[in-house]
């Protein structure tokens, strides 16, 4: 043998020796040599580098950081999809669940499931071919992520080459990529000396680590990552199931969560929810709830999945956690409409695994059946896991002096508007359509994302805007020039070019959202496209009267009086022919004359895997259908999502129609 060919040789060795001790040491922490051994064979790898250059492939545990920082993310498309799963809140959902699973499997007897921590971490896809790496990506929109495989492979548990033998081919993999808790807090800790910001949460940081352009950056990040699933499986004799085919991923070296469990009846995976649930706070990293898999794969098959989620698997996610601590100060926020909420001011505190430093308190009805009072302390949870809310007042410890909330009696801008409340009694409100707070949070809404979607106008910009007088009314935004903008602080000629050039993009949008970008009181994106398919251009609606409004689905009488209110308003008239005239282009939507549903009245419960319940609300109102609040003997079809509640049943007994997601899939959205 050549002397290029015993370096070969040892070259090989190493990288399997490197490789193995990687893994003992980072993913089973179960050491067998020293860290200075460790050294001695990394450094012997680096010198056959060094004097073999063509040896060097992108599998060598040199490479994990060898990449130069990239420019962006292209585009990367899956195998097969990276599904969601549908959530189970408590016992029942999850005897639904089984109940389901053996209705349409003709399965009799229990159902064996694999479960697992449900990590709070990021999901991503890694693509093994014939035991090496090759790409890795975000989850993205289930078909198609981001690639993101030179960050990737500077985690140090993710083996760039399979361990062993006998895996497949092709081999497509989900995991979850996290950061230990331990680790977060040490993170926070050295950015916070060095004046640096600091991460909400670990999820968070782990996301940001992983969308790093520079994968150095990313190296730095003591991210970690455990397999749970599968998406392409090739060329080889492989388990039945899912808890042997982890077993098997684990000894190639992909690190597996040891909590993972089968579980031989619902009793024992409702009994594995409570056995996590007492371990939560002493595990390393976060987690939000549990989730359980059909352990055999033939059986997955057979039940399948509706276009985003398996009907096999389900989450059942942990309830929502309580924080304490100390109400600062109530302030008071003016929206778009005038309303005035009240908001309560907090010690920072970590609830749900986000830090809370601010709560609304919706309003004045609210805090007097609170009874909260600055300087209390509270409990709060986040409402859905996302939304602050304050539960209750810890009387316990109220000080003496304190003293009950007074409701304003003058809007808290410069203008000092007095207030008056709604009819209901529950809302104060500034009537002062020049009230500067109302202005920018009415720009806001103008150009959101769901309205004109004008992209880079942020609020402080917004804010630059209205300080300078550059604009008061929403048809000014189309009148700023080029030299306004790039005058402005922070901002110069290439922020001014790209501001213009969004402003101007803007102009061809469909004419429900530019109803909805308007800010019509009652006036929400569903009503907006309601009034867009009943009148064929904005010149007619103007015009509408109660009556003509009030024969449109979904518009009431309050709705109908303040859109005609909006529409006489000689100021709100003149901004409507000034944006039409500087070139607003509004399309209009339409309704098939082959709609299914034209005409149909359908009331919508429970969840969804493929969709939001407003978007199918606003799929099925363009197709003509009449979207209820609640079950009636008019009411055509019930959709039924998970958790439906009392509507379901009211549905059974009046003998209406009930369809699932997939019919709906089937039979309208096709």
């Amino acid at each position: 043998m050549s002397s290029q060919g015993k370096d070969k040789k040892r070259y090989e060795e190493l990288k399997e020796i490197i490789q193995k001790h990687a893994y003992l040491y980072h993913t089973e922490d179960k050491p067998e040599i020293s860290d200075a051994e460790y050294d001695l064979y990394f450094k012997e790898l680096l010198d056959l580098e060094k004097a073999h250059p063509n040896f060097v492939d992108s599998n060598s545990p040199s490479q994990r950081v060898g990449s130069k920082p990239l420019e962006g993310f292209t585009k990367s498309e899956h195998l097969s999809p990276m599904l969601s799963l549908e959530n189970a809140f408590n016992d029942e959902d999850l005897i639904d669940f089984e109940r389901k699973i053996k209705e349409r499997s003709l399965v009799e007897g229990g159902i064996v499931y694999s479960a697992e921590p449900k990590l709070d971490g990021v999901a991503v896809n890694l693509l093994y071919e014939n035991g090496k790496l090759v790409k890795a990506s975000t989850r993205g929109d289930g078909k198609v992520g981001e690639d993101i495989t030179h960050n990737i492979k500077t985690i140090k548990t993710i083996p760039l080459a399979l361990i062993g033998s006998k895996f497949p081919n092709s081999l497509e993999v989900r995991g979850e990529v996290f950061i230990n808790k331990s680790d977060f807090d040490q993170i926070n800790e050295d950015s916070e000396k060095k004046g640096e910001k600091v991460f909400a949460n670990p999820r968070n940081a782990a996301a940001g680590s992983l969308r790093q352009l520079d994968p150095s950056v990313t190296s730095k990040r003591p991210l970690k990552i455990f397999i749970y699933g599968f998406g392409v499986l090739e060329d080889k004799d492989l388990p039945d199931n899912q808890y042997e085919m982890l077993s098997m991923a684990s000894r190639w070296g992909l690190p597996i969560n040891s909590e993972t469990k089968i579980c031989n009846s619902l009793q024992e995976s409702i009994n594995y929810f409570e056995y996590i649930s007492s371990k939560r706070d002493k595990l390393n990293y976060e987690i939000d709830g549990v989730v359980y898999k059909v352990n055999d794969f033939g059986l997955q098959k057979k039940l399948g999945q509706v276009s985003r989620a398996p009907r096999w698997a389900i989450a059942r996610k942990f309830p929502a956690e309580v924080g304490r601590t100390l109400l600062k100060k109530i302030s008071f926020q003016v929206g778009r409409l005038g309303s005035i909420t009240p908001v309560a001011e907090l010690d920072p505190v970590l609830v749900g695994g986000v830090t809370i430093s601010n709560a609304s308190l919706h309003n004045f009805d609210e805090i007097e059946r609170l009874d909260v009072r600055e300087g209390d302390y509270v409990f709060l949870k986040r409402a859905g896991d996302v939304i602050p809310q304050i539960i209750e007042v810890d009387l316990t410890t109220r000080q003496k002096n304190s003293k009950k909330i007074e409701t304003p009696k003058f809007c808290p801008c410069y203008k000092k508007e007095p207030l008056k409340k709604d009819d209901d009694g529950t809302i104060l409100r500034c009537n002062n359509k020049e009230c500067p707070d109302q202005l920018i949070q009415a720009f806001k809404h103008f150009v959101s994302r769901n309205a004109m979607n004008i992209d880079g106008l942020g609020e402080k910009i917004l804010e630059q805007f209205i300080e300078e007088k550059l604009i008061k009314k929403l048809d000014d935004l189309y009148s700023l020039k080029h030299e306004q903008i790039s005058k402005l602080p922070g901002l110069g000629d290439k922020s001014a070019e790209n501001l213009i050039q969004s402003i101007q993009n803007s102009k061809n949008i469909s004419m429900n959202r530019f109803i909805y970008a308007l800010g019509i009181r009652e006036v929400g994106e569903t009503t907006a496209l309601n009034l867009s398919l009943h009148f064929p251009n904005i010149e007619e609606l103007m015009e509408a009267n109660q009556d003509s409004l009030l024969e449109i689905n979904d518009i009431g009488p309050v709705a109908a009086t303040y859109i005609e209110i909006y529409f006489r308003d000689e100021d709100n008239r003149e901004m409507m022919y000034s944006l039409l005239n500087k070139g607003m282009n509004l399309e209009k939507n339409e309704i098939g004359s082959d709609s299914k549903i034209l005409g149909k009245t359908i009331v919508i419960t429970g969840s969804f895997s493929s969709f939001s319940r407003s978007q199918l609300k606003e799929t099925l109102i363009k197709m003509g259908a009449k979207v209820a609040s609640s079950i009636s003997s008019k009411t055509d079809y019930l959709i039924s999502g998970t958790s439906p509640g009392s509507k379901l049943k009211k549905a059974e007994e009046l003998g209406i129609t009930i369809l699932n997601e997939q019919e709906v899939e089937n039979e309208f959205l096709n």
